[in-house]
This record gives C-alpha cells, structure tokens and sequence, in this order.
C-alpha cells in the first residue's frame, strides 16, 4: 500500500505558534511515503523560519515561500509543486489524526474512487464535538454526488483527491478569499465520475479561535466578505446546474431504467439542489452572517436580504419550513430583519451594570455582540458605559441609562423592550450560542427563568475550567451528599448566568427590595419558576476559590468539600 505517494498541501500564514503542533501530527502518521508541501503564505512572523528548521529533521518537507496572496493562492502554490498519487491539504492551526492518511489510502486505492472522507471533530477552548454531516458521511460507503450530506460539508481538511483527476482539468482554487475552497470541493465532485467513500473515524481536529480572540473588538463583517462568498456561491449552483442538466438530458434518452426509477431520480436530484439552497440558507447567510448583523458593515444587509429571498424561492416548502422552525428566533417568515426593525423589537435585554469596572463592562458588550442571537438589546449604566468603544456604543440597540447601584436593575427593567432580559453584575461572557439555546429553553419550559453554567477561563492554560457547583448542577460531576437546594444556594448569589422572563419580575416586588442584598435572588428562586439549563455556558475570568471568596460562600464551598469527601469514605 505503501507505493502510493500522499502529497499533504500546508498553507502557513502568521502561524509560527500553531504549525509545529500541526507538523508533528503529520510526521507522526503510521503511513511514511508523504511528500509535506509547507507554503509560507508571505508571513510576517518567524512562519518560514520554523519550516526552515523543519526542513531540517524531515525530508519529507517540500518548502515553499510566496508573497502574500491568500489561502487559496497558497494551496494552488503548493498543487504545482507536489508530486503525489493522492492530495490532502491541511490548515497550519489545526491536527491530523494518527492513522488518518493509512485510511485514506487504503480508500483511495480501490478502484475507481475519487475521493475518500473522514469525520471531523471541532474543539473550541476544551469542548469538544463531531461535525454531524462528516459523522453521516464518514458512516457512508457509498457516497454520489447527489448525496445531501455533502452539502453540509465542503471542508478541504477531511478529504482526500486524486492528483490526476485534479490535473486532468488543471482545477485550482479562485482568488476569491471566501468559499473558494467549497467551489474547488463541488467542482472535483461534479466533473469526475467514480465512487466516494467515507471513513468511519475522526481523520481531522478543527481547533477554533480561543476566548481571547472571540473577544476581539475589532471583529467587523464587511462587504467584500459578503461578496466573496455571493461569486462562489453562484459557482456552486453553476456548477450543479450543469451537472443535473446533464444527468437529466440523459434519463430522458436512456432504456435502461424503467419510468417508475427515472422518476425517483429525478425526484432526488430536486430534493439534492432544494437541499443545497437550504445549506447556503441556514450554514452561510443566517449562521455565518446574519446572526452577527450588529457586526457587519451597512452595505452587508441588502446583499444578505437579497440572498435569502433567492435562495428560499429555489427551495421546496418542506425545506423552507425547516428554515423557518430551525431559525425560530429570527422571525424569517415574514422575512429578514434589518438593524433598526431588530432594535426597535429586541426579543431579549441585556442590562450591564455599573457594578462591574468600565474595562471589563467593555469587554462584556463586545462580547455580547460576537453571540449568535441578534435579537437583542444593550441598556448600559453610565458608569459601565465608560470605556465602550464608539464602533460599539453608536449601534442601534445600545442604550445607556443614568442609573447605578441598587436602583440599576429596577430602571433597566423599567427601560427594557425585550420579553426577556439578563442582569451583567459579573464578568460572564456566553459563548458563541448560550444565548440562543437558552432562550429556546426557557420557552420550552414555560418557566420564569432559566439559569446556565458557568466555567472558568485560565488564560495561562488556555483552557476553560469547572466550578465544582455547576459541574453538580449540569451532571458533569455526581452531587455527592449536596441536594438541588445547597446547589442552589451557591447559584443564588450570581445574576449574569440567568435569562428571566421580564414580565414575570415585573410582577413580583423583587426590586421593590433593595437588589444589592445577597438574598434578593434568592428570594426570587423561592418564588419564580426556574429550571436548570446544563448545555452552553457563560465564560468568567474568576476561578471557583475566587468567586467564592467574593460572594461570600467560602464557608458553604467548605461544607460542600466535607460532603463529597464523607461520600466517597462512604462508599468504600
């Protein structure tokens, strides 16, 4: 098996920190007949220098050096230099699973497959998840190219080509910096005849960006992104179009097949292409764009509109639906939302209190406004509102008010428009879709509020921590001798991991109390229906010893200790 050579493409931009862990995945395959083609993409870091050493201990290592031209433009400089029987292209931040090139290549080289794919796992901080198109694919032995599945996975990283089929149409990347990679991936499927098969294991680990750059308050969408991605969607369809015309001017020639299975081809093929709108629908505008409209350029919103309308009329109405039910939040039905009709009717606000100091109130909006759930408003405390950079605090749904202290919460509410708000006296940050999977939770639910998990951001370890409390709470760790009422007495001093329904504080005297006393949410967990949300979390940057020392519960996580380590004496 080992006469087939495996040309592995690695375009490295500014990667210095990340491609050694990425090389050294790759050194490591069991499968030794590779050819490393490593492009250094005009890097302005020590990038070439690390390939340069690389060079050194392996010479397996192809070193390229280019200007800067882009992705695309890396991976095209690396298919003219490589030589192998089979491609793979890999990302400089990412890893390869060990084995992975021996399962491909052990797929490839039953004939006539043309391309082989594996399962892609996603790691974002320390959790962990299976991209589910690449599990069904990767289960699949026997993918075509009308294969549904395929439209939801047109990653380059989980696949492996064959070099004679790439160069038979001398294929190459666009110079297009988004998407380009999925018109390359939907071009080689529809130009080559033969069978695809999938590998039933992980071959590839996506890492993406930390907490730190999530954080980023530059984070802007503008219309050349948008653009970008429009041309190659259009290639896409080009591309498909022609092929089912193709196939279509053939069934309507062809004795081989009975009326009864052309129909069912047919019938298929238009189920494929509804299916493949439906994926520029829900994966490209609404997931990658529009759920973070509050960060694009104004120029985005037209374009993005116009798409959608376009995209749903090729649609079949079963696929529609499921845009509709699968996006429930952004009221699609009566179509797309713009930034003043999303300000004026907010489903849910956000309330940041001056409690917390004007740096990190500022990292708390920005943080906020990189979430997937756009229907939302700020109302800020003037005091926080200090340090809110302007490309923030101009938006349409940021709001200050001129209160503080324990008056702020009883004039936010006052002052809020959505039918569900979230009190920020604590740096917790949601991560990318807390709030949105809360939100449906506390409607499925039909309670007052809802609470969520909060875990620990260790900059140092660059990894996220639990606090022993919430771990009990979402079942990640056993409760020990502690009932829901000790866990929820550790959970009761904490507002910015709670989603409560507004109307129903409204009716209760809760900020009629002065909301600085410790046991006013608790009191409100006594009398408000609530439930316990164990899914996404609420990133702090406190440790578990510090929050405990701060709200005054040191004591508690004392005899919190003492009950799990009198359980564990227990039981042996």
């Amino acid at each position: 098996m080992e006469e087939f050579k495996v040309s592995c493409i690695i375009p490295a931009y500014n990667a210095e920190k990340s491609l050694p862990e990425l090389l050294e995945s790759v050194e490591a395959q069991n499968y030794e007949n590779l050819e490393i083609v490593v492009v250094n993409d005009g890097s302005t870091d020590g990038t070439w220098d690390v390939i340069q050493e690389w060079v050194k201990k392996d010479p397996r290592i192809v070193p390229v050096n280019k200007e800067n031209g882009g992705v695309g433009s890396a991976r095209n400089a690396g298919l003219d230099v490589a030589t192998g029987d089979f491609i793979c292209f890999f990302d400089a931040d990412d890893y390869v699973y060990p084995r992975a090139i021996e399962r491909y290549v052990k797929r490839m080289s039953q004939e006539p497959v043309i391309m082989a794919i594996g399962k892609i796992q996603v790691v974002h901080m320390n959790e962990r998840h299976v991209i589910k198109a690449t599990e069904r694919l990767g289960d699949n032995h026997n993918i075509r190219k009308y294969t549904k599945s395929l439209n939801w996975s047109l990653s380059l990283c989980n696949k492996c080509f064959r070099r004679d089929l790439i160069e038979k149409d001398h294929l190459r990347f666009n110079d297009t910096r988004h998407g380009e990679d999925a018109v390359f991936v939907m071009t080689y499927v529809h130009s080559n005849e033969g069978k695809i098969r999938g590998i039933p294991s992980l071959v590839y680990r996506y890492v993406k960006k930390s907490f730190a750059d999530e954080m980023s308050l530059s984070k802007r969408i503008d219309v050349g992104a948008i653009e970008s991605i429009k041309s190659n969607m259009a290639e896409i369809i080009r591309i498909v179009d022609k092929s089912i015309e193709a196939d279509r001017a053939y069934y309507a020639e062809t004795t081989e097949l009975t009326p009864e299975q052309i129909a069912t081809k047919l019938d298929n093929i238009e189920s494929y292409r509804s299916n493949l709108f439906r994926r520029f629908v829900n994966s490209t505008v609404l997931n990658v764009y529009y759920r973070y409209i509050w960060n694009t350029e104004d120029g985005v919103f037209p374009i993005l509109k116009d798409l959608y309308k376009e995209y749903m009329s090729n649609m079949l109405e079963e696929d529609k639906e499921t845009v509709y039910t699968q996006h429930e939040d952004l009221r699609l039905r009566d179509g797309m939302m713009d930034k003043e009709a999303l300000a004026a009717d907010p489903i849910l606000t956000v309330a940041v209190s001056d409690v917390l100091p004007a740096d990190k109130a500022a990292k708390l909006v920005s943080g906020y406004y990189n979430q997937s759930f756009p229907a939302f408003e700020l109302v800020v405390s003037k005091a926080a509102a200090a340090e809110v950079p302007e490309v923030l605090s101009e938006r349409k749904n940021y709001h200050v008010i001129d209160a503080s202290g324990d008056s702020f919460k009883k004039a936010a509410l006052n002052a809020a428009k959505g039918k569900y708000i979230i009190f920020t006296d604590d740096f917790l940050v949601p991560s990318t879709s807390t709030i949105l999977e809360m939100t449906q939770f506390i409607k499925e639910k039909k309670c007052s509020f809802v609470s969520g998990v909060i875990k620990y951001w260790d900059e140092n370890e660059k990894k996220l921590s639990s606090l022993l409390t919430y771990s009990m709470l979402s079942g990640e760790k056993e409760k020990g001798r502690m009932t829901d009422k000790d866990l929820e007495l550790c959970d009761s001093t904490v507002w910015g991991n709670k989603i409560f329904v507004a109307d129903a504080l409204r009716k209760s005297d809760a900020f009629s109390r002065r909301s600085g006393k410790k046991d006013c949410l608790r009191k409100l967990m006594k009398e408000l229906s609530h439930e316990f949300y164990p899914g996404n979390v609420f990133i702090s940057d406190f440790s578990g010893m510090t929050l405990d020392k701060r709200l005054g519960i040191l004591d508690k996580a004392m005899i919190l200790a003492k009950k799990v380590s009198s359980n564990k004496q227990s039981e042996k």
